[in-house]
C-alpha cells in the first residue's frame, strides 16, 4: 500500500479515506456466541447479524442525505496541482474525461468529502480538503445527484475545519442537515461507520460506506518532521479518534457515525506505515471543542484559542519513573495570564479542570481547547504544595494559515484585538510584549479614529480613564457611550489620550 520507504517512516495522506469491511469486527460480533449451546447458537448468530445489519443500514440511510462529494477545482489559468499544507496531501487523480464538473463523466483531479450542517446551505469540511485561493471554485454533489458550486466560507488549518457555502437560495436545494452526536461518550470497541469519496469514485453523490471499530482516542498524528508547537495543529497535540477502519484517499471530510446515524467524528487524515498493510484512520471528535469552533466558522469569522504564556517541558524520565505525573513550567512571560495569576516557573501542572495532564502536548491542546476569556483550574504542585489556581486565558496567535470573509466589527473606523494574537507585529514597534488592553489591528482613512491620531498597532489600555483588558470588555465599554470617547493609547512613547469624535 505504502511502496518502499525507509525504516519507520511515516507518510501522510490528504483528502482520504472511506471503509473496507473489517474481519475483526465480525469475529468480535459472532465470537463470543461460540461458548454457547449449539442449538441456539444458529439462531442467536443470524438474529445478532441481521440486527446490526439493520442498524447500518438505517445509520447509514439516514446520514447519507446528508453527505456530499466534492470537486475543487483550481483558478481557470492553473492546471491542478498537488496541494502542500501541513503533514496532509490533497487526494488527486491524473485523469480527466471532461471539462464540465456537472457532467457525469467528469473525473476531479482534486476531490473529497462534505457534510451538510445548516439548511441554508452550509457544508463542513477539512481545511485541506478546500483551496484558500477566491478565483478556486468547489463542486459538490448530492445524494440525489444535483451538482451545486459552493464558494469558501470560513477555514482554519490549526483545526483542520473549513465550511463552503453552496450559491443560490435555500429553497432552490432543501439541504438536509447531519445530526450530531457526542463525543465524550465514546469508547474503545464501539463500532462506527464512515461514508466518503474514496478515489472520487462517489463523485456522482453516491457516497461510498464502510465500518469499523474505534480503536482508540485522544491519538497524535505526528511525522519526522515534526513542526514547532506554535505550527502543530490540534490532532498533532492529541485530540483525535483512531479507527481501524481503511479510509482511502478521498474521505477526508466525510462523516464517522455511531449505529444511530449520529457524525461523532470528521475524517481527516491517513498515517501509513511501513511494515503494515492497514494503515491508521483519525477523525476529529464532536466535541464541546469541535462545537466551539464551528459556530464562527459557520459565520465566515475566524476562530481563536486559549493562551497562557507558558513554556511547559515534560518530566525526566527518571521523575516519571518514580511516579510523579505532570507538567513542568519551564518559563513564564511576564504581563500574560500565567503571569497575572501567580504562576511561576518550576510548578507541576497535575491537572487542568479537573482532568490530569501527563505532558505538554496536553497542557497545549487542554488551553488551545479552550476560547479567549475562559477561566481554567489548574492543580499544581509548588515546592510539595497542592494548590487549585484559576486563570483567566487570553487569545493565542494563529500563524497557521486561515480564510475569513466576515472581519470583526470596527468601531468609529478602528478594529482591535487581543495584543498577544498579533505578536508578530511587535518587533516592528519595538516595544516589549504587553497582554494588557487591546491592540489596534486596522484603521479606516478618514475615519474618526484616524482623526484623532489613532494607527494601526497602538495598545489602548483605557477607556474614558476605565481600564480595558480584551477585545469583548472594549466593546462592551464603547459601544454603549455616545459623544466624545477618551482612549488612552500608545506605541514606543508614554500613553497619550486620544479623543475620538462620534461618526
Amino acid at each position: 500500500m505504502v511502496g518502499s520507504f525507509p525504516a519507520r517512516q511515516v507518510r501522510f495522506r490528504r483528502f482520504a479515506r472511506p471503509f473496507a469491511v473489517s474481519s475483526g469486527v465480525a469475529l468480535l460480533i459472532f465470537g463470543f456466541l461460540a461458548a454457547r449451546p449449539a442449538a441456539a447458537q444458529e439462531v442467536d448468530g443470524l438474529q445478532a447479524a441481521v440486527a446490526i445489519e439493520k442498524a447500518m443500514t438505517q445509520a447509514i440511510a439516514s446520514a447519507e442525505r446528508s453527505v456530499v462529494a466534492i470537486a475543487r477545482i483550481g483558478p481557470r489559468d492553473q492546471a491542478p496541482a498537488v496541494v502542500q499544507n501541513g503533514p496532509l496531501q490533497f487526494g488527486q487523480i491524473n485523469t480527466i474525461k471532461e471539462n464540465d464538473p456537472t457532467s457525469p463523466e467528469f473525473v476531479p483531479t482534486e476531490f473529497g468529502t462534505g457534510v451538510v450542517i445548516d439548511e441554508a446551505g452550509l457544508i463542513l469540511t477539512c481545511h485541506h480538503v478546500v483551496d484558500p485561493q477566491p478565483t478556486a471554485d468547489h463542486y459538490i454533489t448530492t445524494v440525489d445527484r444535483r451538482t451545486f458550486v459552493a464558494r469558501l466560507l470560513a477555514s482554519d488549518a490549526k483545526c483542520d475545519l473549513a465550511i463552503l457555502k453552496v450559491e443560490g437560495k435555500p429553497s432552490d436545494y432543501k439541504f438536509s442537515p447531519i445530526k450530531l452526536g457526542d463525543a465524550k461518550t465514546l469508547k474503545k470497541g464501539q463500532i462506527v461507520l464512515a461514508l466518503g469519496n474514496p478515489y472520487a469514485i462517489a463523485r456522482d453523490g453516491q457516497v461510498s460506506a464502510s465500518w469499523g471499530i474505534i480503536s482508540n482516542l485522544t491519538r497524535k498524528v505526528v511525522g519526522n518532521n515534526e513542526p514547532s508547537p506554535q505550527q502543530k495543529t490540534l490532532y498533532q497535540f492529541g485530540s483525535l479518534i483512531q479507527t481501524d477502519a481503511k479510509l482511502n484517499l478521498g474521505t477526508s471530510g466525510g462523516p464517522l457515525l455511531n449505529l444511530r446515524g449520529e457524525m461523532i467524528g470528521l475524517t481527516t487524515a491517513l498515517a501509513a506505515s511501513v511494515g503494515f498493510e492497514q494503515s491508521a484512520g483519525f477523525a476529529i471528535p464532536v466535541d464541546d471543542t469541535f462545537r466551539r469552533l464551528l459556530e464562527p466558522l459557520k459565520q465566515g469569522r475566524s476562530v481563536s484559542y486559549g493562551y497562557l504564556g507558558v513554556q511547559p517541558s515534560n518530566l525526566a524520565y527518571q521523575q516519571r519513573m518514580h511516579g510523579m505525573q505532570g507538567v513542568v513550567v519551564e518559563m513564564v512571560s511576564p504581563h500574560t495570564p500565567a503571569a497575572r495569576s501567580d504562576l511561576r516557573r518550576g510548578d507541576l501542572v497535575t491537572a487542568i479542570d479537573g482532568v490530569p495532564v501527563y505532558d505538554a502536548d496536553a497542557l497545549r491542546l487542554a488551553i488551545a481547547a479552550h476560547g479567549p476569556r475562559a477561566v481554567t483550574s489548574f492543580r499544581v504542585n509548588r515546592d510539595g504544595r497542592q494548590m487549585v489556581i484559576p486563570i483567566r486565558l487570553s487569545k493565542s496567535p494563529n500563524p497557521l494559515p486561515q480564510v475569513v470573509t466576515q472581519q470583526e466589527p470596527l468601531w468609529r473606523g478602528m478594529r482591535v484585538d487581543y495584543p498577544v494574537s498579533i505578536m508578530q507585529l511587535i518587533p516592528l514597534f519595538g516595544e516589549e510584549h504587553d497582554d494588557s488592553g487591546v491592540r489596534v489591528i486596522d484603521v479606516e482613512a478618514n475615519s474618526p479614529a484616524a482623526k484623532a491620531g489613532i494607527v494601526r498597532g497602538m495598545l489602548v489600555t483605557r477607556v474614558n480613564d476605565l481600564p480595558v483588558y480584551d477585545p469583548e470588555e472594549f466593546h462592551e465599554r464603547v459601544d454603549t457611550m455616545q459623544g466624545a470617547v477618551e482612549l488612552t493609547a500608545s506605541i514606543n512613547t508614554r500613553p497619550q489620550q486620544h479623543i475620538v469624535e462620534q461618526q
